[in-house]
């Protein structure tokens, strides 16, 4: 399967999730890329089979350049994708990005995966790979 892996990271807890997701996909022998939402153009993403957008939670939703790159998404109808999100208190972030991807005609694959962190600058909380691992195998099945 190929797979692309687009994040936006304030504090780097999401690309080091992130960059953990990529390399277990990996390891499953799937093709993946990862991008930061800051180095590419949300219009240029490559063609692949499923896309993962991944923000931190700011004031209960997606950060504010991850809303703006989804919603300035180019992909074709039917796209699919699945989210993940960083948080420390209440998150809507999931819910919200949603809402802008299924406007557009995109289609989620399965549950998205909200990961805690410890503080406002994380770090992740102990055992969030595992969590990882198992929304690995989820994703591509």
């Amino acid at each position: 399967m190929k797979i692309c892996i687009a994040y936006y990271s304030r504090y780097g807890n999401g690309k080091e999730a992130a960059e953990y997701l990529h390399s277990q996909l990996v390891k499953m022998g799937h093709v993946v890329v990862l991008h930061s939402a800051d180095s590419i153009d949300p219009k240029l993403l490559p063609a692949v089979d499923l896309y993962v957008f991944s923000t931190p939670t700011h004031m209960s939703g997606p950060a504010g350049r991850m809303k703006r790159f989804l919603k300035k998404l180019a992909l074709p109808e039917g796209s699919r994708y699945v989210l993940i999100t960083t948080y420390m208190g209440n998150t809507k972030a999931l819910l919200k990005m949603e809402k802008i991807l299924e406007k557009k005609g995109y289609v989620k694959t399965h549950d998205g995966l909200e990961l805690k962190v410890a503080g406002m600058e994380g770090p992740l909380v102990d055992g969030y790979k595992e969590f990882v691992e198992n929304f690995a195998h989820k994703i591509v099945k």
